[in-house]
């Protein structure tokens, strides 16, 4: 074979070789397999692009946090006078408030719509994330004052003890980060806030307290 037959073959059988580099069914779908020189490497997420959703779900938190914004399984509805609804499930809410225990589950439990024409949409919401991530970062002062009222008609104990913590409301967001009496909606917040605190006024849910 001559010198320019052998250099022939030897180019083809480089040319099989690099195609044969491509992905097949045996490889996985990660950066491991991914060409040193290639410029977009594989994002972790695509590993799981035709799994079930429960696979790419690596703890109970991030499991709940699903559930919550994605209403996925969920058994109850919220409705609000403003026309607003929140999706929940029954069970988890039941495990945190001896009120939604009652709601759901006693003697006298609701369907599966309930009307909440006494609470803000916006601390409800914020309230159930509480419920499914433990999320503690108080919003907005004004806000913070209806979470520590629906806490209190819902009985739930450790966000109360979380919303006493007044140094809180000094740093819930970035918009609230001053000292007191440097705000005077601020400071009539916090003052009525602790007057609560001081007078011990408890808001029970008039259907479901315990």
């Amino acid at each position: 074979m001559s010198l320019q037959n052998e250099n022939s073959v030897e180019r083809g059988s480089r040319s099989k070789k690099k195609k044969s580099r491509g992905f097949d069914g045996n490889q996985r779908c990660d950066s491991s397999s991914t060409s040193a020189s290639s410029e977009v490497a594989v994002a972790p997420q695509q590993q799981w692009n035709t799994a079930p959703w429960q696979c790419q779900l690596a703890n109970s938190k991030q499991r709940l946090t699903c559930m919550l914004e994605s209403s996925r399984l969920h058994d109850q509805v919220f409705t609000f006078n403003d026309g607003s609804s929140i999706k929940a499930h029954r069970l988890l809410l039941a495990m945190c408030s001896p009120v939604f225990e009652a709601m759901f589950f006693g003697p006298n439990s609701e369907g599966p719509s309930v009307h909440l024409p006494e609470d803000p949409p916006e601390a409800f919401a914020w309230i159930l994330r509480y419920c499914y991530t433990d999320h503690v970062s108080l919003p907005n002062v004004d806000t913070a004052l209806q979470i520590y009222q629906l806490a209190h008609r819902y009985q739930m104990d450790s966000l109360v003890a979380i919303c006493k913590d007044v140094e809180d409301f000094y740093t819930c967001t970035e918009e609230t980060k001053f000292p007191m009496g440097s705000s005077p909606s601020v400071q009539e917040n916090l003052e009525t806030l602790m007057s609560l605190f001081a007078g011990k006024q408890v808001f029970q849910h008039s259907n479901y307290s315990t």
